[in-house]
């Protein structure tokens, strides 16, 4: 016994089918003495199990918990013990494994599952290691009685793809101008959404419109937060588009001797950068979901309404289009301009207007034609345009029909229930509409069903169809029925697969809940129907890859050789976005029998988290507080955007409930294949071979779509092999692909001229007024913390309302530990003020041209007209030449409207001049209190030729410093003048060509890059003498110097 446990051969009697292989190699080594008693091992170990059905994972999640669930047929109750081991190795010229070491166990009293005192299964648990532990050791389970019986020997453990968990990656906002700063939150989480246990470092790469590297580094996302943050200046003048945000974790499993194994955990993000100016208003357009031929009258609303809420004064241009996809051509047909009427206006035009364009040529119904409306607003005085689309179909047919949430196999002998939905054009439902079903079977000898019926209130179809012990083929097919003048009769078939077994004995499984979607920690009410007699049966619930339970049922209700009964299963947030509920019958004879049905879950997150900031409306320069509410001790990201942000761009949405739940539901496997499904304008000729050669399903698929893997010497039959019939109707080629285009947004165009204001009528009786304080600061991104909620769940946030009047969105997602990832609804905060001027100034202007910008003063909270004096303030280097405002400054503004004026300016020099806008209220003797006041930036630019140049210097490895002199012509624009240095350690010499390939993966180059200003105007700082130092470098270093200036 002590030569066999030192042994080289044999150092895990257990594993016979590894060892056995090596003994043979090295069999003089070991002695007959040893050989014996390993003999005596094998008979031991292969003994054969009791009748049982083992249900175990089929891929296992880092850092989680595995369950598996053992139920025995045995006569005798026993112990069993679940096992999660692991090894290391040394590498060499001879591999040597180490003992191995239990990670984690778990032993069940496993009793007979025909007991119905304990007969319930044991569902065993381990606690899967994390991912700082992968690297050095290789994982195995097994699982073995106390009798000596193996049901599980030595199986290897693999982690790859999504079992690492899950990279994601957010932004505070969608869109950037050039030179502000990127803020970069990386999240990642293992499979169940839980932060992992150890600290983990992320690979970040940004990649410019270009796919051009931007930045390579790393972000340290500490143990058990899930989360690290980063941010990254953009440069003055990047490429402007889209850009990505790129996240990566590698595993690397082994060492330098032995063979490696790479894993990688990945996200990504994309954000815009472009110049542009903030929409202040949005336009939203109603109309009809779609137009049949019966509808003679077509109208809709079309409404303007400024971020803050007030409804915007102008005008609003609608044209409407018919498209047609078969016909390729566009016809427009209704174009008008009107002014809005308190921020909306409805169009109505009759079918006359696009049949008369027509006329002759086509019936527009049966050519699959669209309308196009396209409203465009334009603001009074500022001119500022904002525009939106709609598309109506034209239908002949005012429904579509699908099979919804209908079994993909059918059993003979038990009912079958077909469901299916009629929809509208834009999805709704289609209530009270007349739709024919028929069900034939046996290749349509034998007609099953054939009537007429109405559609419920949410447009759902549902028809129960009895079936015989000879059916082995079923298609169903609807139709709605056939209105006036349509140009088709849409039909949709479907046929189920039938399912097999050698003694014809079948489980079905029905969700009975009153809704077909359910929310987490209730009950799914599930009914079984087996047309057989049974004894025992099993249910599991399945989720997110893993058993979340298994109970055993004693039959109690039998009739006419048919068993039925209900089990109502509980349902926890683990079954997030979608459970499978499995059904499992052991006849006597040994043939298992089972089904599976799948019931969607309510995506609700268990870490539940809102934000609220206590009020909905406040005034610049108020204190609010952010409330965030979550798990407690969970880490909360913050962040607060103006809302005018998602006029421009898209949010990414990799932080999303949405995708999140997408991710979830990718863990719960393959669904059960579909049966075969078509559509045709002809009922005859729909699925013509959908039952000329049925595919049979077998007990083992079921098994193989539940998520899970069953290791079971119980019998399951598999059908007949029938080899398919040939397919001489290949399609070749593929579909073309869409192609999207970003847009850039577009300079807002200049303002016209404005009549000068007529002279203010006598003074209105003034409310009393408090002064304003200046308003001159305008985030874009007004909040974006980290914080961490207390032990009641709660995270406050103080902070001052910025000087920006809009809807400010809130959003936050939290992190724990015991709950997992967590997501908010959007929270708005309207900033707003009663009297206050806008003052919106385009991207940028070119030096020494005109440009004429218009200032609105607003009056939404005044019960009254009034009269308010205006003062103008630019700088030294801006010219004011004209302002249309009296010479008094009084300018009248009525209720719930603005009153516009226009400035012309002339800027003397390049770079950000400040213009200041107030406005007091007038008193009788002279100006009031300031009721406004508000400062803004004028961007200018040179729009001169630019040249450059550049110099090249070549660094040894010694130390030193070098000067860069140069001389610019005389004609050059004052403050145009910048400088950039990059500083690149040369990799490519002969004694570093040894690395190791992955070093080539690494970056080859560090790159430091500044613009300090080179303007007399003022002084220029350069970077310190340290960040111009170059990495270590065999060959040398390479400095380069640009200059540029125009």
């Amino acid at each position: 016994t002590e030569k066999l446990e030192n042994s080289a051969c044999f150092s895990r009697p257990a594993s016979f089918a590894r060892d056995f292989q090596k003994f043979i190699c090295n069999w003089r080594s070991c002695n007959m003495r040893s050989l014996v008693l390993l003999a005596a091992l094998l008979v031991a170990v292969t003994a054969q199990a009791p009748p049982h059905m083992l249900f175990k994972p089929q891929r296992y999640f880092v850092g989680t918990e595995a369950s598996f669930s053992l139920t025995s047929y045995a006569s005798e109750s026993f112990s069993v013990t679940l096992k999660l081991t692991y090894e290391a190795c040394t590498c060499g010229r001879s591999q040597v494994c180490l003992e191995e070491v239990v990670y984690d166990d778990d032993t069940k009293t496993v009793y007979p599952a025909t007991d119905e005192t304990n007969g319930q299964p044991a569902v065993l648990k381990v606690q899967l290691p994390s991912l700082g532990e992968l690297e050095s050791h290789r994982y195995y389970i097994s699982m073995s009685s106390s009798e000596g019986h193996t049901f599980l020997n030595r199986q290897f453990v693999s982690f790859f793809g999504e079992s690492n968990g899950h990279m994601l990656v957010k932004t505070d906002k969608p869109i950037y101008k050039p030179a502000q700063t990127v803020n970069i939150c990386v999240v990642f989480l293992d499979a169940s959404l839980r932060p992992h246990s150890a600290e983990s470092t992320a690979q970040v790469v940004i990649r410019d419109s270009r796919f051009k590297q931007i930045l390579k580094t790393t972000v340290t996302i500490p143990a058990g937060d899930g989360v690290g943050c980063m941010d990254i200046q953009l440069s003055d003048e990047p490429n402007l588009g889209t850009w990505t945000v790129g996240a990566n974790y590698l595993i690397e499993r082994g060492d330098n001797q032995c063979q490696f194994y790479f894993s990688s955990v990945r996200g990504s993000c994309r954000f815009k950068v472009d110049e542009f100016v903030l929409p202040r208003f949005e336009v939203e357009m109603t109309g009809p979901n779609q137009i049949q031929r019966t509808d003679n009258v077509i109208e809709g609303t079309v409404t303007g309404t400024y971020t803050f809420g007030e409804r915007v004064d102008g005008t609003v241009r609608v044209n409407a289009t018919l498209t047609s996809s078969s016909r390729r051509e566009s016809i427009p047909f209704y174009d008008t301009t009107v002014p809005l009427k308190n921020g909306e206006f409805t169009f109505r035009f009759t079918d006359d207007a696009y049949k008369s364009k027509v006329l002759y040529r086509y019936d527009p119904f049966c050519v699959k034609s669209t309308i196009l409306i396209v409203a465009e607003v334009t603001e009074r005085g500022r001119n500022a345009t904002q525009s939106t689309s709609l598309r109506i179909p034209l239908v002949s047919n005012p429904i579509s029909l699908s099979f919804t949430d209908s079994p993909t196999i059918f059993r003979p002998g038990i009912d079958y229930t077909i469901k299916g939905k009629a929809t509208q054009a834009d999805g709704s439902p289609a209530a009270s509409e007349r739709v024919k079903v028929t069900a034939t079977a046996n290749n349509g000898r034998k007609t099953l069903l054939d009537k007429t019926v109405r559609t419920d209130a949410n447009g759902a179809i549902s028809q129960t169809v009895k079936l015989g012990n000879d059916i082995n083929c079923l298609k169903f097919t609807m139709s709605p029925v056939v209105v006036e003048g349509s140009c088709d009769n849409q039909a949709v078939c479907f046929s189920p697969s039938p399912m097999y077994s050698p003694t014809n004995s079948f489980l079905q499984l029905t969700h009975v809940s009153p809704s077909a979607e359910i929310t987490p920690n209730s009950n799914a009410r599930v009914t079984a129907t087996a047309n057989n007699r049974f004894r025992v049966l099993h249910m599991m619930v399945i989720g997110q890859g893993n058993v979340l339970l298994h109970t055993s049922t004693f039959s109690t209700n039998s009739r006419n050789g048919v068993t039925a009964m209900t089990v109502d299963l509980p349902v926890t947030h683990a079954g997030v976005p979608r459970v499978k509920v499995l059904g499992v019958v052991a006849r006597e004879d040994g043939e298992l029998v089972a089904d599976l049905i799948e019931i969607p879950v309510t995506c609700q997150l268990e870490n539940q988290v809102g934000v609220s900031f206590g009020t909905g409306e406040a005034e610049p320069g108020d204190q609010v507080s952010v409330v965030t509410t979550a798990s407690p001790n969970s880490v909360v990201v913050l962040g607060v955007i103006d809302k005018s942000l998602s006029l421009l761009a898209d949010a990414c949405k990799s932080v999303d409930t949405n995708n999140v739940c997408g991710l979830l539901r990718r863990l719960t496997g393959r669904s059960l294949p579909a049966g075969g499904s078509c559509s045709t304008e002809s009922d005859s000729a729909c699925c013509p071979a959908a039952c000329s050669e049925p595919a049979k399903r077998a007990v083992t698929d079921i098994f193989n779509a539940a998520g899970v893997s069953l290791d079971s010497n119980m019998f399951q039959p598999r059908p007949p092999f029938v080899p398919p019939p040939p397919n001489f109707n290949i399609p070749f080629g593929r579909p073309e692909g869409d192609f999207f285009f970003d847009d850039v947004a577009a300079r807002p165009a200049a303002p016209t001229a404005l009549p000068l204001q007529p002279e203010a009528g006598p003074p209105l009786a003034p409310e009393p007024e408090e002064e304003s304080e200046l308003r001159d600061f305008f985030p874009e991104t007004w909040i974006w913390e980290i914080l961490r909620t207390n032990a009641s769940g709660i995270a406050v946030h103080n902070s001052e309302v910025p000087d920006t009047i809009t809807t400010w969105n809130a959003e936050a997602f939290a992190i724990s530990g015991q709950t997992g990832l967590g997501i908010s609804p959007l929270t708005a905060l309207v900033a707003k003020k009663d009297v206050f001027v806008s003052l919106e100034l385009p991207y940028s202007i070119i030096f020494q041209e005109t440009v004429t910008v218009t200032p609105i003063i607003f009056n939404f909270g005044r019960r009254q007209d009034i009269d308010v004096r205006v003062s103008i303030e630019v700088d030294d280097d801006l010219e004011l030449l004209e302002r249309q405002v009296p010479e008094n400054g009084l300018v009248r503004v009525s209720k719930g409207t603005g009153t516009p004026f226009n400035i012309k300016l002339k800027p003397r020099a390049i770079g950000l001049l400040p213009i200041t806008i107030c406005i007091r209220s007038s008193a009788p003797g002279g100006n009031g209190p300031c009721i406004d006041a508000v400062r803004k930036t004028l961007f200018i630019k040179p729009g001169c030729e630019r040249f450059q140049i550049t110099t090249n210097v070549y660094a040894s490895n010694s130390s030193g410093e070098h000067c860069f002199n140069y001389e610019l012509p005389t004609c050059v624009i004052p403050g145009s003048s910048k400088a950039t240095i990059s500083v690149t350690g040369d990799l490519m010499s002969p004694p570093d060509l040894t690395v190791c390939w992955c070093c080539l993966m690494a970056v080859v180059s560090r790159t430091w890059s500044g613009s300090p200003s080179m303007s007399s105007r003022g002084s220029t700082s350069w970077p310190p003498t340290s960040s111009l130092k170059s990495s270590p470098s065999r060959s040398g270093t390479t400095f380069r110097l640009g200059t540029s200036a125009s």
